[in-house]
């Protein structure tokens, strides 16, 4: 979270004060399958992270956000692995630390995609002007918001 001092820029950094002396070790993450919950625990085991008492624990995405809420309210030192786009960008200041070594890849870009039995429905004009299109990460952050917490269709 933004509260966390600066300093605490990269994944190393966990290993370092201040984030040693008041980062909870539970990296809580969501569902095994998901990218982002495979590449953590590797993440954890290539900077020394477990060495330390650090640990990933698969869950729900709403346990993942639920936690991060959670932290935010109380002011508590907590490493989630987010991704982009995530409504919780929209609402929240969250800082990506630093993976000088690559391990989690690279940013993530979204991608319209429509399956090819659909695409007689759509339309080539349609189609045509989706394949223009180019919302970006922050255009989808807001999305996910709307729809999330709003109920509302994209």
């Amino acid at each position: 979270p933004e509260y966390v001092p600066a300093q605490v820029a990269s994944i190393p950094d966990l290993l370092a004060a201040p984030a040693a002396d008041h980062m909870e070790r539970l990296i809580q993450g969501m569902a095994p399958g998901a990218g982002i919950s495979e590449m953590s625990p590797r993440a954890i085991e290539t900077y020394g992270l477990d060495d330390a008492g650090y640990h990933f624990a698969h869950g729900t995405e709403d346990e993942c956000i639920g936690r991060f809420v959670d932290a935010v309210a109380q002011r508590r030192w907590v490493v989630i692995p987010f991704w982009h786009p995530q409504a919780l960008h929209k609402r929240f200041r969250i800082r990506r630390l630093q993976d000088p070594r690559l391990v989690l890849g690279a940013t993530d870009n979204a991608t319209l995609l429509v399956r090819k039995d659909s695409e007689s429905l759509i339309g080539a004009a349609a189609l045509a002007d989706l394949a223009r299109l180019h919302l970006g990460n922050t255009m989808l952050d807001e999305l996910d918001e709307a729809v999330r917490k709003r109920s509302t269709t994209p």
